[in-house]
């Protein structure tokens, strides 16, 4: 069955990220060998929101029920609207560059350092944030200089999936309503056998997370334009089966995404 998503960056990526990913991939590798199947870097891609329905039904989020345990159909035409006319598209994306310090927000609980790169069962994950502007270098941690940082990290993703709600879309990591995230996150390959010796883990994802925090950060733009509607059969969106539409070709309209599932 096919299910359908919202991502952003899928297929072509700015150079100075595809060479991000790579290097991640290449150092992931060197210390785990063939355990690590790394992600095509036109495959990987950030979720946004996924959109998948129940199956069986005629359009009832999956994520609304199975976490909430409400039915709901889901409002496209909404949700097209949010993105291309919402005002919170475009917005900018911090990747790399979180020093191992405190900032003016954190990811579930921790800090960006110990959040930018992850092994999550047998995922391997790198995150960035929000940003509005330049990152600042050689903060303070007193607390006027982190007012004045927060101002420069918005939580315009939160505010997307949160948004989302309205339309009976809920984001899977919102299943409580106090549930926050603001994270934008890549799954850059996968371990095959994902039970690693705990200090295996710990050292890569030590060396990843120190790494990550010397590199300039990269600053990406996300558009209605890099940001698509993907249709898939593999949630790890392989380019020989997935579709994708740009939100901002026109025939991308409530019923276009409707007729997707399959």
């Amino acid at each position: 069955m096919r299910q359908v998503t919202l991502v952003a960056l899928y297929g072509q990526k700015p150079p100075d990220l595809s060479e991000l990913l790579a290097e991640c991939q290449k150092q992931i590798a060197s210390e785990l060998g063939g355990n690590f199947q790394p992600y095509d870097i036109s495959q990987i891609h950030a979720t946004i929101i996924g959109l998948e329905r129940t199956i069986g039904s005629a359009g009832l989020n999956l994520n609304l029920g199975k976490y909430r345990n409400m039915q709901g159909g889901m409002n496209f035409e909404s949700l097209l609207s949010l993105i291309r006319e919402g005002g919170l598209f475009p917005f900018q994306i911090q990747i790399g560059g979180f020093k191992n310090r405190a900032y003016p927000f954190v990811s579930r609980g921790q800090r960006p350092y110990e959040r930018a790169f992850s092994i999550q069962g047998d995922k391997t994950v790198l995150m960035g944030w929000p940003i509005q502007g330049q990152p600042f270098a050689n903060v303070r941690t007193d607390i006027v200089t982190m007012i004045h940082e927060s101002r420069i990290y918005p939580p315009v993703l939160d505010n997307i999936r949160r948004a989302s709600q309205n339309f009976n879309i809920l984001h899977a990591y919102h299943r409580l309503l106090t549930d926050v995230d603001n994270d934008f996150y890549f799954r850059i390959g996968l371990i095959e056998n994902p039970l690693l010796n705990p200090l295996q883990q710990q050292k890569v994802e030590n060396e990843l997370r120190q790494f990550l925090s010397t590199i300039k950060p990269i600053v990406i733009q996300v558009t209605s334009q890099n940001v698509y509607i993907a249709s898939y059969e593999d949630e790890t969106l392989p380019l020989i089966s997935t579709k994708v539409w740009s939100v901002s070709d026109l025939k991308v309209t409530a019923d276009f995404i409707g007729s997707l599932y399959e």
